[in-house]
């Protein structure tokens, strides 16, 4: 009886397992046949990287680039710990399909007194390199490191011991007639 009792709680293991990879698999069909970016983050959410940074929106900047919203505030004192926030933020761009990727993808950490932590990649800074080995390689760790757009709020910043700064230099291309740039954009779209 308890080897009966066993093997069907082995089964009811792999069956649950099963169908927790087939829900996935859907919701990354659905999301791609759908190009809908509340399908998108259901289905980002379901992945190891989305599960880690809390994936809560995904918008359209004016200018096309996705803007995905994550709500755990990362934590980058050490070198690991921005390790781990590059590795998931390559994780989540490789999962991404590229119907959504129109003109790059940007993500955004924040809440109501404005961005902690904004950082874009262009289309072809993602098609033409890896960013998680990027920063790996990068003796301090600097997580902008290949990014088309780089913002940290500054108290944020202090976290890291001041290495990691951004400027007027780091906001990215302007666009439009009122020369936004794309830091600029991507704030709009998250307010």
């Amino acid at each position: 009886m308890k080897k009966l009792l066993a093997l069907i709680s082995v089964a009811f293991g792999f069956a649950l397992i099963a169908s927790t990879v087939t829900a996935s698999a859907d919701l990354k069909q659905d999301a791609i046949n759908s190009n809908d970016p509340s399908t998108l983050v259901k289905y980002l959410d379901t992945t190891k990287a989305g599960k880690e940074l809390d994936i809560s929106d995904a918008k359209y900047t004016d200018n096309n680039y996705l803007v995905l919203s994550f709500s755990k505030k990362p934590k980058i004192k050490s070198n690991s710990q921005r390790e781990r926030l590059a590795r998931n933020f390559q994780e989540i761009m490789n999962e991404v399909p590229n119907s959504f990727v129109k003109k790059g993808i940007a993500f955004f950490n924040g809440g109501d007194d404005g961005a902690n932590l904004i950082l874009a990649f262009s289309k072809a800074k993602i098609a033409k390199h890896n960013y998680y080995g990027k920063v790996k390689e990068d003796t301090a760790k600097d997580f902008s490191t290949g990014a088309t757009a780089f913002y940290i709020e500054p108290n944020y910043s202090e976290k890291t011991d001041g290495e990691i700064t951004s400027g007027p230099e780091t906001q990215g291309p302007k666009y439009g007639s009122d020369d936004e740039t794309l830091i600029e954009m991507i704030q709009d779209v998250t307010e």
